[in-house]
């Protein structure tokens, strides 16, 4: 069998959000260089120009997405999130060849070395706390489950000891087609709900390594990440 890379950081770029996306390669390459074997993006509409970009001047590995199902209607969630926010269920797959893969929204902000993450490391972790699972989904789940915060997964860190990680990427697109039609917060809401269902307990990544910023400035500086959640960036 092939040895495993150990990390692959990951991140899923569409045309418009590009500039966003170029900016956090760099700021990758300037505080933690020798991090990541391999940065894989994922895109559906990059133009061309752009791709050289990443791969010849940034060094990054492309990799066009696609849903693996056509979806029946236009629904109010792809209206409002691209289809290649679903991306990030590629996570789990990639286990089969990295002990680590990171996901990083393209909405971030990386301001110092990101490689102490892996003192939070775990099969799964994501910044705990973020809106009930029933607003994620947009409709009623079980009454344990309803209220619970579902964990923002603008960061998420797995590892490669995370039980049936293929089933859970399965899973991932299963419940997404048969949400579809209800998401308010999609591969958020799905992420936390198939992990629940198959039992995954999420280690807390801290504020360190997602402090979500949702319109001014709050005053905590020593993030290393920062994510910037709102509409307008």
């Amino acid at each position: 069998a092939l040895k495993k890379k150990n990390m692959a950081i990951v991140l899923g770029s569409t045309r418009n959000y590009f500039f966003f996306f170029v900016t956090v390669v760099l700021n990758l390459k300037k505080f933690s260089p020798a991090f990541a074997d391999d940065i894989l993006i994922y895109y559906d509409d990059v133009a061309e120009r752009d791709r050289e970009i990443l791969v010849q001047e940034l060094g990054c590995k492309l990799i066009k997405y696609e849903l693996p199902f056509k979806p029946t209607k236009n629904t109010d969630a792809l209206r409002r999130f691209t289809p290649l926010s679903f991306s990030i269920y590629e996570i789990f797959k990639l286990l089969s060849g990295y002990r680590h893969v990171l996901w990083l929204d393209s909405d971030i902000c990386i301001q110092d070395d990101i490689s102490g993450i892996l003192e939070h490391a775990s099969p799964v972790s994501i910044r705990h706390g973020g809106a009930p699972l029933r607003i994620a989904l947009g409709r009623h789940i079980s009454p344990e489950m309803d209220l619970s915060p579902t964990n923002n997964t603008g960061v998420v860190l797995v590892r490669d000891d995370l039980p049936d990680y293929r089933d859970i990427h399965h899973d991932c697109y299963l419940y997404t087609q048969r949400f579809l039609e209800t998401l308010n917060l999609p591969d958020q809401g799905i992420i936390n709900y198939t992990l629940w269902k198959h039992g995954i307990p999420i280690t807390d990544l801290t504020k360190d390594y997602n402090y979500t910023v949702y319109h001014a400035f709050h005053g905590y500086n020593k993030a290393k990440i920062f994510h910037l959640a709102t509409d307008s960036k």
